[in-house]
């Protein structure tokens, strides 16, 4: 499968996800300490995200697939973590699940991890094509949480 290919069915299999994490859960209402975990993380995941997309300007689309003339970000959140959008949002997927209690937002949860990543590796080896990636990928962790 051409990366070009494989970057258009990633990208609709985490819509897919967001799509049945959107969905409402109809269970009974999770104690409070837990809709206030989650609501944190969905607040924290979706700050991040969104200073992420910022800092990314005009270089920012759903395919994880550099424009031509993309320069490398290594300011701003860029500089704590290689993928802010992605932890961004996978936070905030996290936070949904635990907020709701729901087997399916867990399982949507799971996938969406396993997408965001496939996606951020994607990303990597296209963008060490276009920009010296080597040296940032050595100083920045992934998800932040080491190397």
């Amino acid at each position: 499968m051409s990366s070009d290919a494989r970057a258009r069915t990633l990208v609709a299999a985490q819509f897919l996800a967001l799509g049945v994490l959107a969905l409402p859960e109809r269970r009974h209402r999770r104690p409070a300490w837990r809709r206030a975990i989650g609501w944190v993380l969905i607040v924290g995941g979706g700050g991040l995200a969104a200073a992420g997309a910022a800092a990314l300007g005009p270089d920012l689309r759903p395919l994880p697939v550099p424009r031509a003339g993309a320069t490398l970000r290594s300011t701003g959140p860029y500089s704590k973590l290689r993928h802010p959008i992605y932890a961004g949002i996978f936070a905030a997927a996290v936070g949904r699940s635990i907020a709701t209690g729901g087997r399916r937002h867990a399982l949507a949860t799971v996938g969406l991890g396993a997408i965001l990543s496939a996606k951020a590796r994607l990303e990597e080896k296209l963008l060490g094509d276009v920009v010296d990636y080597r040296s940032y990928k050595a100083a920045v962790p992934r998800w932040g949480l080491g190397r």
